[in-house]
């Protein structure tokens, strides 16, 4: 052969088996890629800083800072890799975000910061119900949003989509978390009247106290009979409206209605979602980091379309307004 002819043919010419093993591989190699590699709408990525939100209601700026940040703060500062902390206040929370140096292992990054909020706990206030701690990452973008509504009472609606199909959705292969906006449950609320609790000399402690003292649950040990050992329990919850109306704040037979009104209602709305003139409830769904994209989608629309078949579904109206699967452009 001419040595003018361009080497790669000549090796492929000459080396058949080793050219055509070669091919070979490479068509493997696709098919395997085409098969197992996931399908994402966007490349995996997280975040190198870590957000701590500590919800303080019914406060104040300097309340916060003073009671929350600073503590925290202090904690927080000490952990390695720290590139910079910044805080945040207002009269309902406070936030935290601990910026990490590029190269820093995010996981052990986050039991660290774990580990300084367990320390800080003792420095913080004992109202304080939860600390949220987030990491941002790819997956945290849903892939699917949807509004639910239907002609329903809310109760029946609320019940349906946490009942139904929030929990059918979670079981869609590729699904890691559904999350639903707008759920709201009945309340129990105790309003009292301030002339009334003074006129018959009670403050608000007394209340709280002769509450939690009624409302217990208590272990009584065991009674053995024969063979069987039988667990015995002491039942004091207050499980209906009308028991904790009728509770006894006095030796005078003074109850809790007589001082405060006691309902069972929706809590105060103040946000509002509605479709087609009905109110509805959001829903989002993120999928797992090593599923396909598609996969998912088309998992969740077939779960969706054997949801709205079901006979007790009648009426309800779903509109998909985000899809990752499908270009919106």
């Amino acid at each position: 052969m001419s040595d003018s002819v361009n080497p790669i043919i000549r090796f492929a010419v000459e080396r058949r088996v080793t050219m055509a093993m070669i091919v070979l591989g490479l068509i493997v190699m696709g098919w395997l890629s085409l098969n197992r590699l996931p399908l994402e709408f966007m490349p995996s990525f997280e975040s190198s800083s870590i957000n701590v939100r500590a919800p303080y209601p019914s406060s104040s700026p300097e309340e916060v800072k003073r009671l929350i940040l600073q503590p925290l703060e202090d904690h927080l500062s000490t952990i390695n890799g720290i590139s910079r902390l910044r805080s945040r206040a207002s009269s309902s929370q406070g936030s935290v975000d601990v910026e990490f140096v590029e190269g820093t292992d995010m996981e052990l990054a986050a039991v660290d910061v774990r580990d300084r909020i367990d320390r800080a706990r003792g420095h913080l206030p004992d109202d304080l119900e939860r600390i949220y701690i987030r990491r941002f990452q790819s997956t945290d973008i849903p892939v699917v949003r949807m509004n639910l509504s239907a002609p329903w009472e809310r109760d029946r609606l609320f019940e349906f989509v946490e009942d139904v199909v929030q929990r059918r959705l979670e079981r869609v292969p590729g699904v890691a978390n559904v999350e639903a906006h707008g759920l709201r449950s009945r309340q129990l609320s105790i309003n009292l009247n301030p002339s009334r609790l003074a006129s018959h000399r009670l403050g608000v402690r007394d209340l709280v106290a002769r509450l939690q003292s009624n409302n217990i649950t208590l272990s009584g040990g065991y009674i053995r009979e024969g063979s069987r050992k039988l667990l015995v329990r002491s039942m004091g919850e207050l499980d209906t409206v009308e028991k904790l109306r009728e509770l006894p704040l006095n030796q005078h037979g003074l109850q809790l209605s007589d001082v405060a009104s006691v309902d069972y209602e929706f809590p105060t709305q103040r946000d509002f979602n509605y479709l087609n003139g009905e109110q509805s409830v959001g829903i989002q769904i993120n999928k797992a980091s090593n599923a396909n994209l598609l996969q998912v989608v088309d998992g969740v629309k077939a779960e969706l379309d054997a949801i709205g078949e079901l006979p007790e579904a009648e009426g309800l109206d779903v509109l998909m307004y985000h899809d990752s699967s499908v270009d919106e452009d």
